[in-house]
């Protein structure tokens, strides 16, 4: 019989003496599964935009989809949008951040870049590119200048009245400066982010769907299951390291070579570069875990 292994409902990942603890029961709009949840619903993600971006309510929406894959070519790195929707002018992508990460700035250039490119046709001009903006919604203040959000375009940096007039934008609304802002309904919401607390009829709203979706087993099941393949997904990853490490192998894996694996080591260690390469990990990542070549992993593909 084939080994399983088994994640409970209090799921506990640790790597590197960190650790991340998170309850189904404890879930909130914070956490992406919840937001995903609630923000599939196309007037409760309306709402949204409507209360952070300033949408008109007389403009409606294309159905969210959560968790939407694109990649632009095999060789690219493909991406999953929290949440995306449109308007017949606008692109939206909706990301929750509970981590702050120095990446995040780069990731939002990533995204509008592929969501144009799986917009446009080939028989489209430039000119029907539609407008694009991607929101973060982050705990923690990642510019720490202390301000409620942070929005940016593109402008010439030599007259800087002068628009690029390229359609993007990437807004920042930080839950930590929630109080900073002047807006009732986007204080609001922030404020639910970042204390749990609901103040508003919307925030009321969500925290009642929440409430609700936590008390569906299916949607445990679902929570637990996607926990349980992220976790041993880490698991084999650290697993792959710590052996290779015990094997003397430290300097193969620092410099990325695999000259010293034995045939039955080299095979492992490709195993887990095919699952590490099927959950999306970042090249740099699978080379330096599993110490295979950058032609075997190329291999792989």
């Amino acid at each position: 019989m084939k080994n399983v292994r088994t994640i409970p409902a209090h799921v506990t990942l640790s790597f590197n003496g960190r650790s991340r603890t998170r309850r189904y029961e404890d879930l909130t709009i914070a956490d992406n599964f919840m937001f995903h949840k609630v923000m599939q619903d196309r007037e409760m993600c309306r709402r949204l935009l409507q209360i952070l971006l300033g949408l008109s309510p007389e403009v409606d929406i294309t159905e969210p989809v959560a968790e939407g894959g694109i990649r632009t070519s095999p060789d690219s790195k493909s991406v999953f949008l929290d949440i995306r929707t449109s308007t017949p002018f606008t692109e939206y992508d909706i990301e929750m951040q509970r981590a702050g990460s120095r990446e995040i700035p780069r990731r939002a250039r990533y995204y509008q870049s592929v969501m144009d490119i799986d917009f446009l046709d080939p028989s489209m001009n430039y000119i029907e590119l539609k407008e694009n903006v991607v929101l973060f919604i982050c705990l923690t203040d990642i510019f720490g200048r202390g301000l409620p959000v942070y929005t940016f375009s593109n402008t010439c940096s030599e007259a800087p009245g002068l628009p690029l007039n390229d359609g993007t934008k990437k807004v920042f609304y930080i839950a930590e400066n929630y109080d900073k802002i002047s807006e009732e309904e986007a204080r609001s919401f922030m404020a639910l982010v970042k204390t749990g607390n609901p103040s508003s009829a919307y925030t009321k709203r969500i925290a009642e769907i929440v409430e609700k979706y936590k008390n569906y087993p299916r949607m445990k099941r679902e929570y637990l299951d996607a926990m349980q393949s992220e976790s041993i997904t880490a698991m084999e990853m650290e697993e792959a390291r710590q052996q290779a490490l015990a094997e003397g192998h430290a300097e193969g894996l620092a410099k990325g070579h695999a000259e010293g694996l034995k045939e039955g080591e080299r095979q492992k260690a490709l195993e887990t570069a095919r699952k590490m390469t099927a959950e999306n990990c970042e090249r740099s990542l699978i080379l330096k875990v599993t110490g295979i070549t950058e032609e075997d992993l190329d291999s792989l593909s």
